[in-house]
């Protein structure tokens, strides 16, 4: 049975928490998203960013998630500042969970681009990126409204 990279990395982490007993916390980041999403215009998509804290539980005191597109600000938690509020959203409620996914609403051309999700937690700091387009082929089209209800 193989492991999901995931648990494999969090069994890397817990070995090395083992071995360097000076090592206080570490932050280990993952998405479940493609490293390029292809969006149905109008549709909501979701841009998942997973991370992984030790030692538990999550401390959102010393926690900053930071979502850039093209290198300006997305969505922010710390303070929670948010560019785009009524179409963007973080979801606070399972940050302590170690999901800082970013959902936009309704996508259209303006939100396609390189996204690149930040997390700081302590002196820790890790990113990942998805890129985000749109479908516009016929075929791509097609797709989108046959997956509607």
């Amino acid at each position: 049975m193989a492991l999901k990279p995931i648990r494999l990395e969090l069994l890397v982490l817990l070995i090395l928490s083992q071995r360097l007993p000076h090592l206080t916390a570490w932050l280990w980041v993952s998405t479940e998203s493609p490293s390029e999403v292809r969006a149905c215009p109008g549709k909501d998509v979701l841009l998942s960013c997973i991370f992984t804290v030790y030692p538990r539980p999550v401390r959102l005191q010393v926690l900053d998630v930071y979502w850039r597109r093209n290198n300006k600000k997305v969505a922010r938690f710390y303070d929670f500042e948010t560019d785009w509020r009524s179409r963007v959203s973080l979801f606070p409620e399972k940050l302590k969970k170690g999901n800082a996914s970013l959902i936009i609403y309704q996508v259209d051309g303006t939100y396609k681009g390189h996204y690149v999700c930040q997390i700081r937690y302590g002196r820790q700091h890790q990113k990942i990126a998805i890129d985000l387009h749109l479908r516009t082929t016929p075929q791509e089209i097609a797709q989108c409204v046959a997956v509607d209800p």
